[in-house]
């Protein structure tokens, strides 16, 4: 599933070409927070599993560091994947419809 799919490259230009005037919205940052939140809390018993394990002059800094990097960058990777698929769904999904009510 990529750019080849009916509908990758209406995705792609959907996420790279955002709305900047939503950033005013104050329900667009109440999102994104429990986004956050939420994907931090996934591995949340992971991370005190781990913080046992560490020595008393652990970095604690930078490992926050790390983990929040390699969060964004997860969420970065995934983003276009997620969106061309959903456009290729909807694509199908829409042509269905259309065929159906064509039918009726």
């Amino acid at each position: 599933m990529g750019l080849t799919q009916e509908g990758g490259v209406e995705g792609l230009k959907i996420l790279l070409t955002p709305d900047w005037s939503l950033l005013a919205s104050s329900q667009i940052w109440v999102d994104a927070s429990s986004q956050i939140f939420y994907s931090f809390g996934v591995c949340f018993g992971v991370i005190i599993a781990f913080s046992s394990y560490n020595p008393l002059d652990q970095n604690l800094v930078r490992d926050g560091l790390v983990v929040t990097a390699f969060n964004c960058g997860t969420s970065i990777f995934g983003n276009p994947q997620i969106i061309k698929f959903l456009k290729f769904i909807l694509i199908r999904i829409f042509a269905t419809t259309l065929k159906i009510t064509k039918t009726v």
